[in-house]
């Protein structure tokens, strides 16, 4: 079992965390290529909670409805995003290898990504917590840095052939005015909880599979507003490992420093942006 500290309040978990009790996929929902997936899909559900305190236990709520009531192979989401004890919580859902069934017309090249809202909450006008949209910005970006490329955010709502007031107009208005993908530059992050030493995240897109030689570190410790060279150096490395948002101009700006912080945490390292011995080594 596993689970990565995101920074910010937001911790990440593995499926099998939650997916006890004989939750696996059944039959062939067929499979899809990681770098085929160009949707970051946002949902919003509140329905099949049950009144259970346990994010855990909501996911398993979902896989069952979806599963014995509506026939699927397993849960239709790729992801869970709920607020727990002050905290946000991710948990991996369906394999991301596999055709989603969340959102139709769009299952194949979709990621989808759902706000799990406890039934005692009173709002019903899908207000959403800002932990929780920091959850998904985080989520959103490292989806992207996994399939070696950038995302197009959208929600439920306008996604097209499906009429739905998924995922609510909080989350809509913020989807669609780029809130994904606002970059992390000046936040610092909350210490994890006592837990065991973090697994990295799951690797990016493989690395290319002649990579030139890596130099020692240069001496100097690169963080968002740095230029120069040695920069650019450290941008092409990020985009030679799968980082194909990064450009290599010498500006350490917003997306560099992203990415930086995604790739630190990938190699559990502090995932403050600074580019400094430890996380330069840590790309040879």
């Amino acid at each position: 079992m596993t689970q990565h500290d995101l920074g910010d309040g937001v911790i990440l978990h593995s499926r099998d965390e939650w997916a006890i009790g004989g939750r696996q996929v059944h039959g062939d929902p067929g499979s899809r290529a990681v770098s085929s997936i160009d949707e970051f899909i946002v949902h919003h559900s509140g329905g099949v909670m049950l009144g259970d305190p346990d994010p855990f236990q909501w996911a398993r709520n979902i896989y069952d409805y979806h599963v014995n009531v509506r026939g699927y192979a397993a849960e239709a989401y790729e992801a869970f995003v709920a607020e727990h004890e002050g905290r946000a919580v991710i948990l991996e859902g369906r394999p991301i290898g596999l055709v989603s069934a969340a959102t139709y017309g769009h299952n194949v090249h979709g990621y989808a990504a759902v706000y799990m809202r406890a039934n005692n909450d009173p709002d019903r006008d899908f207000v959403v917590p800002e932990l929780v949209k920091v959850a998904f910005r985080k989520l959103a970006q490292v989806i992207a840095f996994t399939v070696g490329h950038a995302l197009k955010g959208t929600d439920h709502h306008d996604c097209s052939g499906n009429a739905t007031e998924c995922a609510g107009q909080d989350l809509n208005s913020w989807v669609q005015s780029g809130g994904l993908w606002v970059p992390f530059g000046g936040q610092k992050p909350v210490p994890a909880p006592p837990s065991p030493r973090p697994r990295p995240v799951p690797v990016p897109a493989p690395p290319a599979p002649h990579l030139p030689a890596w130099p020692a570190w240069p001496g100097v410790v690169l963080k968002q507003g740095s230029r120069g060279n040695v920069v650019a150096l450290w941008q092409s490395r990020l985009h030679a490992l799968g980082a194909r948002q990064v450009v290599a101009d010498g500006v350490f700006g917003p997306v560099t420093d992203a990415t930086t912080r995604f790739f630190q945490g990938s190699k559990g390292l502090l995932a403050d942006g600074a580019v400094g011995p430890l996380t330069w080594r840590a790309a040879g």
